[in-house]
């Protein structure tokens, strides 16, 4: 495997691995973690909830910055393979990324302070539900690239 193969792999193993572990840890700061925490009294659910909200902002942090790399590079790499129909292509690039830029802010807005907002699970759900949208625009972006760049293979020669 050449250098730039390994890269691409490399890059596109990244960026669904950090969307992966943002999904699955909003997921788990809304549901999870609240009902697991039904039985505590204030105090103690205040602590988890606290000692929980500061480590997964540096986790977020961390993911919102390699997804950004990752997406820099692929978005790099895969460019000239939007002029097979640039007006899906584009359309859904742009998208995702607005979309993804979006989630970054909310995310990050969302653990400001040490403590939640009153409103922060319904919060937390609308990124959730935000996260899911840019997956699966990417997944349509991913979907359309392919569809219209694939090509026949290529005669085997014999040797």
């Amino acid at each position: 495997m050449d250098v730039g193969a390994f890269l691409a792999v490399f890059f596109r193993w990244l960026h669904i691995v950090a969307a992966t572990v943002v999904i699955g840890g909003a997921f788990f700061m809304r549901f999870v973690l609240p009902a697991a925490m039904q039985s505590q009294d204030e105090a103690a659910r205040n602590q988890t909830v606290t000692g929980c909200r500061a480590i997964f902002k540096r986790v977020v942090h961390g993911c919102i910055a390699l997804l950004l790399l990752s997406g820099i590079y692929n978005s790099i790499r895969m460019f000239p393979q939007y002029a097979a129909d640039p007006s899906v292509l584009h359309g859904l690039w742009a998208a995702h990324l607005l979309l993804a830029l979006g989630a970054f802010g909310l995310s990050i807005w969302l653990f400001l302070g040490e403590r939640p907002a009153a409103a922060n699970n319904r919060w937390l759900a609308a990124n959730l539900v935000l996260l899911v949208v840019v997956v699966a625009v990417g997944s349509a972006l991913k979907s359309s690239r392919e569809s219209r760049t694939t090509t026949s293979p290529a005669p085997v020669q014999d040797r």
